[in-house]
């Protein structure tokens, strides 16, 4: 069987395993290949998608639908200010 990974498409980037989208997958998924985050609603990189999104109890800064992991700051979301850490949401 074909391990899962990314593809490209007519400019945008789905979650593929055994040749089929993954429609299933939504939320943050790693590309095995490079390590990279990526933000998906029913098997698609949500490239549009600026904000906060959630992973195994944890909350993470998802910047054009890629974990922004090298990014450390305050971010603005839904009305409330939260200091990020290299991508992750601190307490």
């Amino acid at each position: 069987t074909a391990q899962a990974g990314y593809m490209e498409f007519d400019g945008s980037l789905f979650y593929v395993a055994a040749g089929q989208i993954k429609t299933e997958v939504n939320g943050l998924a790693a590309d095995q290949n490079t390590g990279k985050w990526y933000y998906l609603a029913n098997g698609q990189v949500q490239t549009q998608y600026t904000g906060l999104a959630q992973y195994d109890g944890a909350w993470f800064y998802v910047v054009n639908g890629a974990l922004a992991e090298n990014y450390t700051g305050n971010v603005e979301y839904d009305g409330a200010t939260f200091y990020v850490v290299n991508g992750m949401l601190k307490n």
